[in-house]
């Protein structure tokens, strides 16, 4: 990605900030290395989004507590040019990063 495109991370939080939802907590998972950031509805607070991924991946696992949140956050990161694999409550967001990737593998074979 470029110096002026935000990458894959910042625009999943730009995203979830302007759908209201505030990242409350930031931290790495003890078991592996695993980063993962958990967001709440400004509106609902019974709402949670937890963003995961792996050091040096630019594959996120998104969970939700329900498939309408999902879809809504599917949707407005589809709008911003993200790919996203949505599979009830969870889904994969892939962004330039990963997909520039994998062009260099298949390149490479």
């Amino acid at each position: 990605m470029t110096g002026t495109t935000p990458n894959t991370r910042d625009t999943i939080h730009v995203t979830l900030e302007q759908l209201g939802y505030i990242g409350d907590q930031l931290g790495v998972a003890r078991s592996m290395p695993m980063m993962y950031g958990i967001y709440r509805s400004a509106r609902n607070a019974g709402e949670r989004i937890t963003v995961s991924w792996q050091t040096g991946s630019a594959v996120y696992d998104v969970l939700a507590t329900s498939v309408a949140v999902i879809d809504v956050l599917s949707d407005a990161l589809t709008a911003k040019g993200l790919t996203c694999e949505a599979a009830g409550k969870r889904m994969n967001v892939y962004g330039q990063e990963h997909i520039d990737a994998e062009v260099m593998r298949m390149l490479q074979s």
